[in-house]
């Protein structure tokens, strides 16, 4: 057996190859993690399925989650692109194989940004009103309501680069929040880029109450992200803070599991199992 972390998981399914920036080798990519959540919420699943199973027959079952297969559906674009075309989609970075403008813009401040993306002739439209006839400096092309290059969405995508340039070198007058909020007026779709502190503070995600507080034994009193959705006639929420390490180990394998002491020790002994965190991988 191999042990696999989420950045070896990342590279063997094709996932670090497809999100570096265009022109860019595979180690530039930042660090991601994505696989590790994948592979939770498939293995709950999994379990919830196996332990309905069980309810309905008496019967366990032995649940093998590939952390690689787990991920392949969410890359199902590419490996159709592929499979239909013969393409092997390279690296794009924050641009569309299709869509342009799309892409991560510099505005007023120190290392502030906007998304905008733009699907179609109406979004463009909105946004050229919002512009008002911004433009490249002069020596550098005519403004974008005029130049050829961007009347159509295969026009601007084939000239994106210079689209790009034009719109990097006008976001840059406006703080990310208001000109966000002035595309969104106009049906653009467009988000200023929060850091987590950002996030943690917002004013929409505040006013919906996302954050809960909760008290951990470790930690004291703390934030914690809430529930991504809302339901009208049962909401949901924090009942319990996130478990010590190990907390519920006799509850699942001595109460559930019915396991013996001599079989938790095994358990404990291999570093399946434990309450010490260890001072090194397995």
């Amino acid at each position: 057996r191999f042990v696999a972390m989420a950045g070896s998981m990342d590279a063997i399914s094709g996932h670090m190859w497809l999100r570096n920036y265009e022109g860019e080798e595979p180690p530039t990519a930042s660090y991601t993690a994505h696989t590790d959540a994948v592979n939770a919420v498939t293995s709950a699943f999994g379990i919830a399925s196996a332990v309905y199973h069980r309810n309905l027959t008496g019967q366990g079952q032995h649940l093998d989650v590939s952390g690689c297969e787990a991920i392949l559906p969410h890359l199902g674009e590419a490996l159709m692109d592929y499979t239909m075309n013969g393409r092997v989609q390279s690296s794009i970075g924050d641009s569309h194989p299709r869509m342009s403008p799309h892409m991560v813009y510099p505005t007023m401040g120190e290392d502030q940004w906007i998304a905008i993306a733009v699907k179609n002739q109406t979004q463009w439209q909105a946004l050229c009103r919002v512009g008002n006839g911004a433009s490249l400096p002069p020596s550098k092309g005519a403004a974008w309501t005029t130049d050829p290059r961007y009347r159509t969405v295969l026009g601007r995508w084939r000239n994106r680069d210079e689209l790009d340039e034009s719109l990097t070198h006008w976001t840059q007058d406006f703080t990310n929040d208001e000109l966000a909020t002035r595309l969104q007026e106009v049906g653009v779709p467009a988000a200023a880029v929060l850091s987590n502190k950002d996030t943690l503070f917002d004013p929409h995600i505040r006013s919906r109450g996302f954050f809960e507080t909760t008290r951990q034994a470790d930690l004291g009193e703390m934030e914690m992200s809430g529930l991504g959705w809302k339901m009208s006639e049962t909401p949901g929420s924090i009942r319990m803070p996130p478990p010590l390490l190990g907390e519920h180990n006799d509850l699942l394998y001595r109460d559930l599991l019915g396991l013996d002491e001599r079989e938790m020790a095994k358990l404990d002994e291999g570093q399946y199992a434990g309450r010490i965190p260890l001072d090194r991988p397995v």
